[in-house]
């Protein structure tokens, strides 16, 4: 089966085309319907039998399978030329009867239902890339209006996509007042909206409202990938009307987050490190110092949302949180508001493998060693991002780790092998030298202040660490580039084994 549609044929090619996916039944559904397409005079609504109702159409050479189904559904376009010819090829009752459809050109050749005729309600599911305008009289009041969404980007069979419909200007508040609205379908979407709604004329079920000026969001947050939205003004459509428009949306690739279960994350049965973890909006802003001024110093800067993270979780962690926060429609806000983050823009954005948070978001205790994969943006809109410190890891020789008299001292390369040495000092400022007594896992280790980082490839601030013994190593040395681009500065050293003794 597939979409039900008339792009690209005209002529007999159209007329064979209807005939073999369009039939005309003599029943609606408080009958026995034996079409697929019946346009019941008596009520004013066009009926559409999908195969969950009818599994089965004669067209005249027996009964083959349905062609329209609630899946793959039908365009407007396909049912406004089936009805020009059956009411050209002579149906009586349909040509004494005024017509369901009517083509329009303001909204890229939309079609309209005229004369107080609807789509049955309960088959607006099935319609396809169109958009729909429900009138009373041939150019009357209208009654109802349908906007179509169109997912243009990739997504996954089971990924439930949902919509918000926002008043402009769009705000933050406007977007928390705007209730999430699953699409029908999971998958690519291509359904109908109903954006306007009149019952002053006698349609008792359109309802009473009017979005035709409003921002429509489309969104999907599958669990374990990356989020995707897309704005109806951001596809460039100015006004919400009977036709349908395209939003490059979709599943974006997998992300660390598929790591974990969402159970474990969020909710009644979450486990550590994430019941540490909450959501807190702040009466007074929360200033946090400590930010890197890019010179060497320290800076702070006002948070008016706090996340909590009492049990430091790492970054891929807190990235799992923040997609499992993004899925409630409940209230989380466990400070001095209300925040349904379902509804609100994504909490962080991913700049290479660097996590930024949204405007006014901080996450308390991240540990040293993610902080150079994270950055704060304030209340100011200013990203903000701790002083890095680079983790350098020396493996010495197993002649220097048995040697119970083994000795290390780290210098500047200025300073080394002058008559004035300058010991280097680490992020602590305290002096790196010590005794075998120092090794952890086997491994002498050390932090780097920002300030002897280079982010700029080949002028690396480099240091000279010497390695000796007393009995059971000799002596040696290695030069030590602090390259910042590295998550861990590694370097080995290798005094071998003493022969003098």
């Amino acid at each position: 089966m597939a979409l039900i549609t008339i792009a690209g044929l005209s002529g007999t090619a159209l007329t064979n085309y209807l005939n073999a996916n369009l039939k005309l039944s003599t029943e609606g559904r408080s009958g026995t319907p034996d079409g697929n397409y019946f346009p019941n005079v008596a009520t004013g609504e066009l009926e559409l039998f999908g195969v969950d109702e009818l599994a089965t159409v004669d067209f005249g050479s027996g009964a083959v399978a349905n062609p329209l189904n609630n899946n793959d559904g039908i365009t407007d376009q396909a049912i406004y030329a089936f009805e020009r010819l059956i009411r050209q090829t002579g149906d009586e009752d349909l040509r004494g009867s005024r017509p369901y459809k009517e083509g329009v050109f303001k909204f890229a050749g939309a079609f309209e239902s005229v004369y107080g005729r609807r789509i049955a309600p309960a088959d607006i599911p099935k319609i396809r890339s169109s958009g729909v305008v429900e009138r009373e009289g041939k150019d009357g009041a209208i009654n109802r209006i349908y906007f179509g969404v169109r997912s243009l980007n990739v997504l996954q069979p089971a990924s439930q996509a949902f919509y918000q419909l926002v008043e402009k200007p769009v705000s933050a508040a406007n977007r928390q007042a705007a209730a999430p609205v699953n699409f029908n379908r999971t998958g690519p979407v291509d359904e109908l909206v109903q954006v306007f709604g009149d019952t002053a004329n006698g349609d008792t079920g359109a309802g009473d409202f009017d979005f035709t000026g409003y921002e429509l969001i489309a969104s999907v947050r599958t669990f374990g990938r990356a989020f995707s939205s897309a704005t109806s003004s951001g596809s460039g459509i100015s006004e919400l009307n009977g036709f349908s428009g395209g939003f490059g949306f979709g599943d974006g690739a997998p992300t660390t987050t598929a790591n974990y279960d969402l159970a474990d994350v969020y909710g009644g049965a979450a486990i550590s490190p994430w019941t540490g973890m909450a959501y807190a909006s702040q009466a007074t802003a929360q200033t946090v110092t400590g930010f890197s001024d890019g010179s060497g110093g320290t800076r702070s800067a006002d948070f008016s949302d706090i996340i909590s993270n009492s049990a430091g979780a790492s970054i891929a962690e807190i990235r799992a949180f923040l997609d499992a926060l993004m899925l409630q429609d409940t209230d989380v806000d466990g400070g001095a508001g209300s925040f349904r983050p379902k509804r609100a823009a994504e909490l962080y954005t991913i700049d290479g493998s660097v996590l930024v948070t949204r405007q006014g978001l901080y996450i308390e205790n991240v540990a040293a060693s993610d902080r150079p994969n994270i950055r704060f943006t304030d209340d100011a809109g200013t990203e903000q991002s701790f002083p890095q410190i680079g983790d350098v890891r020396i493996t010495p020789s197993a002649a220097w780790i048995g040697d119970t008299n083994a000795w290390f001292q780290v210098f500047t390369k200025a300073s080394h092998n002058t008559a004035d040495p300058v010991t280097f000092t680490d992020a602590a400022g305290d002096p790196v030298s010590g005794t075998e007594a120092d090794l952890v896992g086997g491994e002498i280790r050390f932090t780097v202040a920002e300030n002897d980082l280079s982010a700029t490839p080949g002028t690396d601030e480099t240091i000279v660490a010497v390695f000796e013994g007393n009995g059971g190593a000799t002596f040696d040395e290695v030069e030590i580039a602090l390259d910042s681009t590295l998550p861990i500065i590694r370097a080995s050293v290798s005094p071998s084994a003493e022969t003098y003794v």
